[in-house]
């Protein structure tokens, strides 16, 4: 009976609603971790307003820097395509006693989150201040972007 809590977390849709004020949709999912760790860890959440759809990447630790406008984040599938997303502006991150924390914000098309939804995902190319750092994904957790974007997807068409 402990242990049902926690058999219970996972990807899910955290907020899907209509503004009162604006009248757009805002669709926003829980985020999920691509590398997992204490102190060195990297995820994924997706959200949208109105038309527009957004993937935050956030992290402790790994690939911490400052992002322009023009800065991206490349994702690399199991086809060898790439999917692009870019910055929305000039993005910081924190420094605590912990570490370095950031939670980056990148516009996304529609179009590329269907291609992220129908394959898993190889690596993530971030580019910041300080160049670029890749994440290649491990096997466990190579669905999660899949899985994510797909969950999201659907609701966003509902």
């Amino acid at each position: 009976m402990v242990l049902i809590p926690c058999m219970s977390i996972g990807q899910k849709i955290k907020k899907s609603e209509i503004d009162k004020f604006t009248k757009q949709k805002r669709v926003e999912t829980s985020k999920e971790f691509l590398r997992d760790g204490l102190t060195n860890n990297a995820g994924v959440w997706i959200r949208s307003v109105d038309t527009a759809c957004f993937i935050n990447l956030t992290g402790m630790n790994w690939a911490v820097g400052v992002v322009g406008p023009d800065d991206q984040a490349v994702f690399l599938l199991d086809n060898d395509e790439t999917v692009t997303a870019r910055s929305t502006e000039i993005q910081s991150y924190s420094i605590s006693k912990y570490g370095n924390y950031y939670d980056h914000q990148y516009r996304i098309s529609k179009q590329d989150l269907e291609k992220l939804a129908a394959h898993e995902l190889k690596s993530v190319r971030r580019y910041t201040s300080k160049g670029y750092t890749d994440l290649d994904i491990k096997d466990r957790k190579k669905e999660a972007l899949k899985e994510l974007s797909a969950l999201f997807l659907a609701e966003l068409n509902k």
